[in-house]
């Protein structure tokens, strides 16, 4: 018995020096991994910062304050001591880190010395603050190296992220895997896509198209993967690694004949060659066989947390509405984790319960054959409305709010930033103890930052900011001060274009035609923005994130009034084609108003040229080094590079979803496109027949497969000055022409040029997009163009605006 006490007692002595150590190494690793990331953000002031740790909490809490020229920040993660340390730079420091390229989107000029702070502290009201969707994968990271991750761990931790998606390496996974099962590497080049396609094949949208995969990339992508989750663990993060969802090569066939398989549905018009992978049923033994052994696998090569994300039916409905079959399905999957992994949960993305194939019945029975504990949903696109209240909380599964926000990396100012700023806070006293966390899942990132830093903090927020007081205050960090300029555009910005809920209008990156794409919004508003903004370079220093704002605002008020223009050409053609213009009257406006659409589409690529960060170059630059000097590498890579932004698939599957607002983009590949358009519409007026639509399509789709398939190279260092640019584009488009005479309070009813108002009521604008049209006479001041304004009505509450010949 005394033997048997004294073992006992040496045995508890040593579990508490292992668990005391394994804590301590834990700590030790969070504070050294932030003192790393001081060293690369801010190398000069990194030793001003004193770190320490905070019990560990389910709920993150951070610490700081600062004086006599020291920060000590402390924090229950390294998460949270990032966080401290950068709400710190924020607020007390007017600093900032956003995206861009080489830095351009940081604004790290500390003060010295370091401003006092009382002491702050601050709790998560939520235990996991999520990011990333699949699709960001390929629209955003398909050619990153280290060096990009690197930087973009460091920013996940500084604004919070400790729940991030990890979704790299997974090919090599699958390949051993398969391998596995008697499948050879060769059998498998079929179903893996090329690099800037994979979210896609992985989901079982589609297969093979942009490939084949090379095994040298799968290898390179695993040694990165390890990188990534390397660091992602030193701060404390739960990387979500990938799971199995069904999805299997054909090749399976040959091993399994047997296997209970059937063909998904169509997805993106993808042609039978690249479409419809094989799904193995959830009810096959072999389902949890192969999703066993691809997680053993993984575990093997990366470790794990415990957190898989896997999507059985994304844009695809299952097979069968029948409810057996949905719980089963689901069972399978977390049979599948679990055989492999007892601790192992099923993150899921919840963007499927937006098809009508779900209803209350379906999801229930489905979301049924996983226990509540052993699930989290992403609740996609929270800010647009959370789907989670329509099926009673998930049927009490846990879900994390997320705004989705963008959609294939499609560049446009715009967002709903009171949505952002209160939407967690109020939905989450709606859902109790089900809303488990706040993330970010847009299908790109590197666009509208002030959406992502407002969405971040409300990581850390119980109470929702002032949110016109938080636009300064974001203003005055990012570009280092405030002006009365930069005040005044963003109370514009934040009035306009961040209070509308869809996307805004940028008609030159998309196909050409008559139809619209995107949101209208205060166009009026926003060009005054626009000018305090170009105003405002003139009395501060413009940095990175100055420069990469006034290319983004400038971009979006040229391309709105672009498609102005473009409806005064539409309608003219229109009226052509009814009979009611001849063709001598229609060709003199179309040929005036084409040509004046080809100048602002090459203004556009100059403005793109002058910074890196709108540089098509980059992209492609970034591809090739993936090839390694391998000539056939290069052309795949380049290849695929080019036809996402593009065509989207081999016949223009997904046309321009993808479309970048970038220099060479917008002044090669596009302004060919609209030339062509343009051109075939003239010449169709001029030999009086119908312009035929379908026949210019299919040139143009040929000359977008010549286009990505052509070898040429685009600059990778801007060239020209944002400023410059965007005070001569402004004065082109916003100056008061001087042929208008002001009518007060009158208005000419009728005679109007186009059937629906201008987009913009700002009246320079309005009489610059007047002498456009050579038909125009004059217009009034709440955006109609008029072709007559002989009758004068008096005592109307508009002015009428007439030109001067």
């Amino acid at each position: 018995k005394y033997f048997t006490e004294m073992q006992s007692a040496v045995l508890c002595f040593l579990l508490l020096c292992v668990g005391v150590s394994a804590s301590s190494h834990q700590v030790d690793s969070s504070i050294s991994a932030v003192e790393a990331l001081l060293r690369r953000v801010i190398p000069d002031d990194a030793h001003k910062f004193r770190l320490a740790t905070l019990p560990a909490s389910e709920k993150d809490v951070f610490e700081f304050s600062a004086s006599d020229g020291v920060a000590t920040v402390s924090g229950s993660s390294g998460v949270a001591l990032a966080s401290g340390v950068y709400w710190y730079l924020k607020y007390y420091c007017n600093c900032q880190v956003t995206w861009g390229v080489n830095g351009t989107g940081d604004n790290l000029k500390v003060p010295n010395p370091l401003p006092d702070a009382p002491r702050q502290r601050r709790q998560s009201p939520v235990e996991f603050r999520y990011s990333w969707n699949v699709c960001t994968f390929g629209y955003t990271a398909t050619f990153w190296d280290w060096h990009r991750w690197e930087q973009e761990i460091d920013w996940m931790a500084l604004h919070g992220v400790n729940f991030p998606l990890a979704f790299t390496g997974q090919e090599y996974i699958w390949a051993k895997t398969f391998e596995s099962f008697g499948l050879d590497i060769s059998e498998l080049y079929p179903f893996f896509s090329g690099p800037a396609f994979l979210p896609w094949q992985r989901m079982g949208n589609m297969r093979g198209w942009g490939g084949p995969l090379p095994w040298d990339w799968m290898v390179e992508q695993a040694t990165l993967q390890k990188r990534i989750l390397g660091r992602m663990r030193e701060y404390g993060m739960k990387p979500i690694l990938p799971c199995f969802a069904g999805h299997v090569p054909d090749a399976l066939t040959r091993v399994f004949p047997h296997a209970n398989l059937t063909r998904s549905a169509r997805w993106g018009r993808f042609d039978n060659q690249y479409c419809c992978d094989y799904i193995l049923e959830p009810t096959d033994d072999l389902y949890k066989t192969i999703g066993k052994k691809f997680l053993e696998i993984q575990q093997q090569e990366y470790g794990t947390d415990h957190y898989y994300n896997c999507d059985m039916y994304n844009e695809m409905n299952p097979p069968s509405s029948n409810a057996n079959y949905l719980h089963e399905a689901s069972k399978a999957v977390i049979d599948g984790i679990q055989t492999a992994d007892k601790e192992g949960k099923w993150v899921m993305q919840g963007w499927l319960f937006h098809s009508g194939f779900w209803s209350y019945d379906n999801t229930k029975a489905y979301l049924g054959g996983v226990p509540d504990s052993d699930m989290i949903i992403l609740d996609l696109n929270s800010e647009a409305g959370v789907l989670a209240f329509r099926y009673d909380n998930y049927f009490g599964k846990s879900w994390i709010w997320n705004m989705l926000h963008n959609y294939g990396g499609r560049r446009g100012v715009y967002g709903n930033l009171t949505r952002i700023a209160t939407g967690p806070i109020e939905d989450k006293k709606r859902a109790g103890k089900g809303m488990v966390g706040v993330g970010f899942t847009p299908e790109a990132i590197e666009q509208n930052p002030v959406m992502y830093e407002m969405l971040m903090e409300m990581g850390w927020r119980d109470r929702s900011p002032n949110v016109g007081t938080w636009v300064q205050q974001y203003a005055k960090q990012r570009y280092g001060g405030s002006t009365q300029f930069t005040r005044a555009a963003w109370k514009g910005f934040y009035d306009t274009v961040y209070s509308q809920p869809g996307e805004a209008l940028a008609r030159p990156s998309y196909h050409p035609s008559c139809s619209m794409e995107g949101e209208p919004f205060d166009m009026t508003n926003f060009v005054s923005a626009w000018g305090y903004l170009v105003k405002a370079a003139g009395e501060l220093t413009p940095n990175g994130p100055f420069n990469y704002d006034l290319v983004d605002v400038t971009s979006q008020a040229v391309a709105s009034l672009f498609d102005d223009v473009l409806n005064m050409l539409c309608w003219e053609y229109k009226e052509y084609s009814e009979g009611k213009k001849s063709n001598t009257e229609a060709l003199k406006v179309i040929g005036n108003l084409a040509a004046y659409m080809d100048a602002m589409i090459t203004s556009l690529d100059d403005l793109y040229a002058s910074d890196i960060n709108y540089l098509l170059g980059v992209w492609m630059q970034k591809a090739a080094y993936k090839a390694h000097n391998n000539d056939t590498l290069w052309r795949e890579y380049i290849f695929n590079a080019k036809n996402q932004i593009t065509l989207w698939g081999p016949q223009g599957n997904i046309n321009d979803y993808a479309a970048k607002s970038w220099q060479g983009l917008m002044g090669d590949y596009n302004l060919q496109r609209w030339t062509m358009w343009l051109d075939a519409m003239y010449n169709a007026v001029q030999a009086n027949v119908k312009f035929d639509q379908p026949k210019i399509d299919a040139e143009i789709l040929k000359f977008g497969m010549q286009w990505d398939a052509s070898n040429k190279t685009f600059i990778s260092k801007p060239r020209g000055s944002p400023v410059t640019v965007a005070k001569r584009l402004l004065h082109d488009y916003t100056t008061m022409p001087a042929n208008f005479k002001k009518v007060a309070h009158t208005d000419s009813p009728g005679d109007d040029i186009v059937s629906k108002a201008a987009w913009s009521k700002n009246i320079a604008e309005l009489a610059v997009l007047c002498n456009m049209n050579p038909n125009c006479k004059g217009f009034n001041s709440d955006g109609w163009l008029k072709e007559n304004v002989d009758d004068h009505r008096v005592g109307s509450k508009a002015d009428l605006y007439v030109k001067i010949e």
